[in-house]
């Protein structure tokens, strides 16, 4: 893997960030969205689940993405995302999950993107939180082939759509960004190392979003519930890393405090 000029360890630049910036200044929805565009070239199938209002499916439409599928459980999203997209897009309405058929939504009114099959564990009491019946499918139930990027946001659910998309990943073996953070993950029953293991029976590793590899269990322990709560899940045999990095360089290259030498 190609080094960090930089910073040389996820750790690293962890301290570094904190050092410098709360975490909420970040623009890490950018951060993502920079870091897939270096390394996706002409992708085949990219997979937006929890597309919500379509940030990221217009940043992989811009891409060219020769197939683009949306999953959006909400309904009134759902149908602002047909009308946008059109048929340039497939979008479904439904929650990916580990199995199909219905279940429990909690909506939440006051931070809607705080929304999942379950209510995430810092939900407040006094939340405006209301129950609506959506279907769940599977990534296998979707009949993708060819899948180069996998975009998760599903407050928690995460390990649950990749539990029902074995198959497609086996065969596909794409990129994957992911949130886990315990305020999400601890509803589904998942804990701090649940995503580490599942990189590693998967050959997996999971990095943060500037393509350092959090692949030793204490680099990730020290890493993750900490500052940041998006990374990538790099399959072990890629060849990303090197272009992963050299954006990451230029994207800190650009933040005031990665100027300097350190």
């Amino acid at each position: 893997m190609v080094g960090f000029r930089l910073v040389s360890t996820a750790l690293q630049l962890l301290q570094r960030l904190e050092g410098s910036y709360p975490n909420t200044s970040i623009d890490w929805e950018s951060v993502l969205a920079r870091q897939y565009s270096a390394v996706l070239d002409a992708p085949r199938t990219v997979v937006d689940v929890g597309a919500n209002e379509g940030l990221h499916t217009r940043r992989l439409v811009a891409l060219g993405a020769k197939q683009i599928v949306c999953v959006e459980p909400m309904p009134d999203l759902a149908a602002l995302l047909v009308a946008e997209f059109g048929q340039s897009v497939r979008v479904v309405n439904a929650a990916l999950s580990w199995t199909e058929g219905r279940q429990a939504f909690q909506m939440n009114h006051d931070l809607p993107t705080h929304s999942g099959l379950r209510a995430r564990v810092d939900t407040p009491p006094d939340a405006r939180v209301s129950t609506l019946l959506v279907n769940t499918t599977t990534l296998d139930a979707l009949g993708l082939n060819d899948v180069d990027f996998l975009k998760l946001d599903c407050e928690g659910g995460d390990l649950d759509v990749l539990r029902g998309g074995g198959t497609t990943i086996a065969a596909s073996r794409p990129l994957v960004s992911i949130e886990y953070g315990a305020a999400g993950y601890l509803a589904y029953g998942h804990d701090h190392f649940s995503l580490f293991d599942w990189a590693n029976v998967h050959d997996y590793v999971v990095a943060d979003l500037f393509g350092n590899p959090l692949d030793r269990r204490e680099i990730y322990d020290a890493c993750v519930d900490r500052y940041y709560w998006d990374y990538f899940l790099v399959p072990a045999e890629s060849t990303l890393w090197p272009t992963l990095q050299a954006s990451a360089i230029t994207l800190l290259g650009d933040m005031a405090p990665f100027n300097a030498t350190p």
